[in-house]
């Protein structure tokens, strides 16, 4: 192995140190920023009016993964790019 190629592997190394431990970390920052930005009219008026958020649950957790399902089938996705 080169010097080249020892640098090229380590350089890889510090961008997958950067995307596993720092995005999580600015991703729950920006979460907990959303969250405290709520309100308690928000939860009434989801209580009150549920249709938008019963249709946005559903499309989440139903109709969201049959259209990729679909788009795999038609497109014939080799399974390593499938799977994520």
């Amino acid at each position: 192995m080169s010097i080249k190629e020892f640098e090229h592997i380590c350089g890889n190394i510090k961008r997958v140190e950067i995307v596993t431990k720092i995005t999580p970390i600015i991703l729950a920052l920006i979460m907990l920023g959303l969250g405290l930005g709520l309100k308690l009219e928000d939860f009434t008026r989801v209580l009150k009016t549920p249709k938008d958020f019963i249709v946005g649950f559903v499309s989440q957790l139903i109709i969201l993964p049959i259209v990729a399902y679909l788009l795999i089938i038609i497109l014939k996705t080799p399974p390593e790019i499938a799977l994520a």
